[in-house]
């Protein structure tokens, strides 16, 4: 295959990770979204619950269908904090996998500091990954841990989506990413 074809067939490659990754951001913002609705029409459905019946004795029935509510809304957040987790596992890979297409075709010995620093927060990432159970026994934790995992991820979006751009730049100009910036 040609230098232009292989230029080309990289590009391409480069260009489908980068719409994979910007579509896992889309769902996991979807995602948030929803969490955020369903806790916003949860919180109404008791005030609305309290406010018929504000001094009213607690029967068995209002227990009972107040337990049903909150084990129902536990179950959906649970849920909810799978999905995000494997959202969190699908952008690892995809980042990991833009990662190794761009360093496939830098110069030997060229690494920048930006790809350096690019390898060290993917070890961290790693790091807040294998912290992360695969069936949560404790949502509030895991929550907190996903958050801290999300947000390293999106600084490692940020770092990737700089090098992708210098990386391509430098293609077409003909010089090695660190010579153009």
């Amino acid at each position: 295959m040609s230098g232009e074809g292989e230029l080309a067939r990289h590009e391409r490659e480069l260009e489908q990770l980068l719409h994979e990754l910007g579509g896992i951001l889309f769902r996991r913002e979807r995602l948030l979204d929803r969490e955020r609705r369903t806790r916003n029409r949860v919180r109404m459905e008791q005030i609305t619950e309290e406010a018929r019946r504000p001094f009213a004795r607690l029967d068995r029935e209002t227990l009972v269908r107040d337990l049903e509510r909150e084990l129902g809304y536990q179950r959906l957040r649970e849920q909810e904090l799978q999905e995000r987790l494997q959202l969190a596992r699908l952008r690892s890979r995809t980042q990991d996998a833009i990662l190794q297409e761009i360093s496939r075709h830098l110069p030997p010995g060229r690494e920048s500091p930006l790809l350096e620093d690019l390898h060290a927060r993917t070890r961290r990432r790693e790091e807040l990954l294998a912290n992360l159970p695969e069936r949560p026994p404790f949502p509030q934790e895991t929550t907190r841990r996903l958050e801290e995992l999300e947000d390293h991820q999106k600084h490692l979006d940020d770092l990737l989506y700089r090098l992708a751009e210098r990386h391509l730049l430098a293609l077409h100009h003909g010089q090695t990413p660190d010579e153009g910036h």
